[in-house]
């Protein structure tokens, strides 16, 4: 029987299977700080995947925005700490109630969506990104 390396397309012996360009480099790991610092203020457990997850958001929202990543790990640790509540007029729907909280649930998955997005901090952060532009 052959082995793994004779077997597959490519030669070269692979321990995991994973291809180089997609794994962390050091070069990569140097904002796992920041990002574990932002689990903490936001009393998240500090595992490698959600430290990887926070990292890799406040990159991508400061590639996006052309801002700092400590400008960014700021906006976002505010907007995880704001609560969004529902209507104060009428009594909120089951459906109403889990948007609610899904909107405040700050876990991995909150980052993987992006969902300080919808919180008013980030619109006070566009905004003050808007002024900062047009001066």
């Amino acid at each position: 029987m052959a082995t793994q390396a004779e077997a597959s397309h490519n030669s070269r012996p692979r321990s995991s299977g994973k291809n180089s360009r997609f794994s962390t480099t050091r070069s990569d790991t140097r904002h796992l700080p920041l990002a574990a610092e932002v689990a903490r203020k936001l009393g998240i457990i500090a595992t490698w995947a959600n430290v990887q997850t926070i990292r890799l958001a406040i990159e991508s929202e400061a590639a996006l925005t052309g801002v700092a990543l400590l400008d960014v790990a700021e906006m976002i640790v505010r907007a995880g700490k704001e609560w969004t509540r529902g209507s104060m007029y009428s009594c909120p729907s089951e459906f109403e109630r889990r948007e609610i909280f899904r909107l405040n649930a700050v876990d991995r998955f909150w980052f993987e969506d992006a969902r300080w997005r919808s919180k008013d901090a980030y619109a006070e952060f566009c905004e003050q990104l808007r002024k900062n532009g047009a001066a």
